[in-house]
């Protein structure tokens, strides 16, 4: 069983879909926050279960009977490493087989304001003894819009990257690169 957290977040319910057209008999768990938030994963048959990474409790008890979870990072930048040590912790403690994390591109270098919690992830998922899959993300070309700013009136764009080239990537490419790594975790560690 399978168990993708943020599971109705863009990413989340991307990856579902992809898992879902390749298999649909993958047995999917989703956890949302909500009922509300579950109810689009229940009419494509995705079991969901409600849980908040700040709950550990409610992890806990989502992570039941999984054998491979996809923590997706919390959206959240106060505690973050802390929400995803529950999620960690408590994947130990019911026995999980594999953990995929979406981590930050160059997340050691401290690049970015994210990059500290994820580095904090990182280090936690390492040392938990589950065999894991880190997937480095690159900023996803869906915000592209939010850093043009006036760009197409000026004629210039800066982007704070020291200089450097950036990589961008459709959500949906890395959506399907978590897909098939849920498919086949033991040829993505």
């Amino acid at each position: 069983m399978i168990l993708i957290t943020g599971a109705n977040g863009h990413l989340g319910t991307q990856t579902i879909d992809l898992l879902l057209d390749k298999n649909p008999e993958t047995k999917i768990v989703g956890l949302v926050r909500s009922e509300e938030k579950g109810a689009e994963l229940e009419e494509k048959g995705v079991e969901v279960r409600i849980g908040d990474y700040t709950d550990y409790p409610s992890v806990e008890k989502a992570v039941q009977g999984v054998d491979i979870l996809l923590l997706i990072s919390s959206s959240t930048m106060d505690g973050r490493a802390e929400q995803h040590n529950n999620v960690i912790e408590a994947a130990k403690k019911a026995g999980v087989k594999h953990i995929l994390y979406t981590s930050l591109v160059e997340a050691d270098k401290g690049l970015s304001p994210l990059s500290a919690d994820h580095t904090v992830t990182e280090k936690l998922i390492k040392a938990s003894g589950i065999p894991y899959t880190i997937y480095r993300h690159t900023f996803y070309m869906e915000f592209l819009p939010l850093f043009l700013g006036n760009a197409l009136e000026t004629g210039s764009w800066v982007f704070p990257t020291d200089g450097k080239a950036i990589n961008l990537a459709l959500r949906s490419e890395m959506a399907e690169v978590l897909a098939n790594g849920l498919e086949n975790p033991e040829e993505h560690k």
